[in-house]
């Protein structure tokens, strides 16, 4: 899936042609390694653009290695899979939740161990 094609799905409104214009540019300047320099339009367009591109880019796929750590105090390192966006894996080794939100994978608290017992 392309930029654009990924904008025009999530974006809130129909987007201009400015905007279609600006993103195919900016995915060919990502791809050539090279500098874009514009000038957007109004702000409100040009926040929701550059929310729209930080979206894109941060959904790409990303591997998930487990957190947690052995019985014995060996970080267990397991690899968990590749996810997309938000998830929560349970490693089958340790038994920690690794919680993957914004590209950052980090362990969650068991409910047991929150309250001391």
């Amino acid at each position: 899936m392309t930029l654009l094609e990924f904008a025009e799905k999530t974006s809130p409104v129909p987007l201009t042609a400015w905007q279609r214009d600006f993103l195919t540019m900016y995915e060919q300047a990502v791809r050539d390694g090279t500098k874009l320099i514009c000038m957007p339009g109004r702000i409100d367009r040009r926040m929701m653009t550059k929310d729209i591109v930080n979206q894109y880019y941060s959904s790409k796929p990303i591997e998930v290695y487990c957190q947690g750590t052995k019985k014995i105090g060996i970080p267990c390192r397991r690899y968990l899979g590749k996810v997309e966006g938000k998830a929560e894996l349970l490693c089958p080794i340790c038994k920690t939740v690794n919680v993957v939100e914004n590209g950052k994978v980090t362990v969650k608290e068991r409910e047991d161990t929150k309250h001391g017992n």
